[in-house]
């Protein structure tokens, strides 16, 4: 490769397993983090408030609190703690607060050290001759030591606090809620500030039959990334190597992750080191697609915890893929479960949907609907399906599958009672156009957006691009209003000049849509094809 094209050396990398390390990995930096009532977290530490961080792991809470602790570290009034209770599950009581008091009183002292605090060494004597064995002298020792220092403050983070001895919660709870209503009247404890951090909302804990003790804490969610976040992540790899993401290629990655930072990193990864590696030319959307499918068929860590919190609650998850009809209610048990480990969010109209279209494609694998493509093996013609120039007949392509369908596939449509059909076929029909795509060594995909009643494909294939959407058949009246309209305003967005409307029909008896196989409206050309869903059961 020539100098002209070799892209300047990497000196930071995409982090997928563990904490980024400023310069050592790219990070988001300075995100915009608040509180229910829009307040900053600076501000709230600012303020003396406890507070709770929560969110699905792996969506950056760790990454977020150990930077923002550098950033407080600027002020040499704050002495930053960070722990964290990963290890500590089946501990007892003293060893719980023994392992406390040895982690808190170590980064304690460096940073009173650090800041040349005139009373370093009397907290040093404190932190080696006290004993902290329960939570009354985890409340004492804060207490003696607010005698020696007034003015530093104090703020501790803990980290994996969902893995506190499940003993020692409400204890740990009540304490901190009497430290921090103390302060506020001005009887002193040294923690000014703490944050507890984890997956779960700590405030709304129903503790031994009664409300959390934490309820005097803000409440503090860690959102996904944003676009403008996406781009400042790989703008900070295109300023370093000079290898630019395109706008498209961004916006894709926004779409496809919904801001998941693990998704956006290993998609980093791949398209940096397996797509295109070393050279400068610009990472495309078509670039995106490439990665798209390498990280669906990977195995890793994080979609392993994915399929297994899926499978917990795999009738209720398979509703809101494939039936987009389950009302977003986070007091439910399972809507909480699904939400709480990140694998569902709230959509539009109140309704659950899938977090991300990544994990979407995930848990249709987990719920085994694309077994369909062992039944069309068999009868898989390639020639069948592309024209002597090698372009894709998407005619000739529906036409078959409609014919699978009635002979082979109906079956599929019962396999979740009360999904709309239309949702799962479309996914039966992406499994035949994979087929056809592995045979020819061809390249594809399909961006799907579904809703109630209704699911579009835009499928791209060897530089063409078809319009699709899949109804259910639901009479004369709505394919001559807003199903012909729809499908006209959707080829228009894209900016085509043909598309297609899929019906499947299950009428005992189906008679012909239309005499015609396509019909022509504000100057598009639309297809249509009648599916029908009444073969053998």
């Amino acid at each position: 490769m020539s100098t002209a094209t070799k892209r300047r050396p990497q000196k930071r990398d995409f982090e997928t397993q563990g904490i980024p390390v400023p310069g050592q990995h790219y990070l988001v930096e300075n995100r915009h983090i608040v509180n229910q009532k829009g307040i900053p977290i600076r501000q709230l530490v600012d303020q003396g408030r406890y507070f709770t961080i929560f969110a699905p792991r792996q969506m950056g809470k760790t990454t977020f609190f150990a930077e923002f602790a550098r950033n407080l570290k600027h002020d040499p009034l704050y002495a930053p703690i960070l722990l964290s209770f990963q290890i500590v599950k089946t501990f007892d009581t003293a060893r719980f607060y023994g392992k406390f008091q040895q982690d808190m009183s170590l980064q304690l002292r460096q940073r009173l050290e650090e800041v040349k605090c005139a009373k370093a060494e009397e907290v040093a004597v404190l932190c080696q001759t006290y004993i902290m064995a329960d939570h009354e002298s985890f409340q004492n020792f804060f207490a003696e030591l607010n005698k020696i220092i007034q003015r530093k403050k104090i703020v501790v983070f803990i980290d994996e606090f969902d893995g506190i001895p499940e003993h020692e919660l409400a204890n740990f709870l009540n304490t901190l809620r009497e430290m921090y209503l103390a302060n506020k009247l001005g009887q002193g404890y040294s923690i000014y500030s703490i944050a507890l951090v984890g997956i779960r909302n700590i405030a709304q804990l129903d503790i031994a039959g009664k409300i959390s003790p934490f309820k005097i804490a803000d409440q503090v969610k860690i959102p996904p990334f944003t676009l403008a976040e996406i781009e400042n992540l790989y703008g900070q790899y295109t300023e370093e190597t000079g290898q630019p993401f395109t706008p498209e290629a961004c916006r894709r990655i926004h779409f496809e992750t919904g801001g998941q930072p693990f998704l956006c990193n290993r998609l980093g990864q791949i398209l940096t080191y397996n797509i295109k590696p070393e050279g400068i030319e610009p990472i495309t959307e078509a670039d995106v697609e490439k990665a798209l499918k390498i990280l669906h068929y990977e195995n890793n860590d994080h979609f392993a915890n994915i399929v297994d919190k899926a499978r917990q609650y795999r009738n209720t998850l398979a509703r809101i893929v494939l039936a987009g009809d389950v009302s977003y209610n986070p007091r439910q048990e399972d809507l909480a479960f699904l939400e709480q480990f990140g694998l569902i969010k709230a959509g539009p109209k109140e309704m659950a949907e899938s977090a991300n279209p990544i994990y979407q494609r995930i848990f249709l694998d987990v719920f085994e609907l694309k077994k369909a493509q062992q039944e069309l093996r068999p009868e898989f013609a390639l020639a069948d399906y592309l024209r002597t120039d090698g372009s894709l007949d998407l005619s000739a392509v529906l036409n078959a599958f409609a014919a699978f369908i009635k002979r082979l596939g109906v079956n599929l449509f019962e396999a979740f009672p009360g999904a709309p059909r239309e949702v799962i076929g479309q996914y039966l029909l992406l499994a035949y156009v994979d087929l056809i795509v592995a045979a020819s060594n061809g390249d594809s995909n399909a961006e799907v957006l579904t809703g109630n009643g209704y699911a579009d494909i835009k499928l791209l294939f060897r530089g063409q691009k078809f319009c699709l959407e899949m109804k259910m058949w639901s009479g004369p009246a709505a394919f001559a209003q807003q199903d012909k309209k729809q499908i006209v305003d959707y080829v228009t967005s894209e900016g085509l000049n043909e598309g297609y409307l899929v019906y499947f029909d299950n009428r005992q008896l189906p008679t012909p849509i239309t005499t015609s196989p396509y019909f022509e409206q504000e100057g598009k050309r639309i297809y249509v094809f009648q599916v029908p869903i009444v073969g053998r059961r």
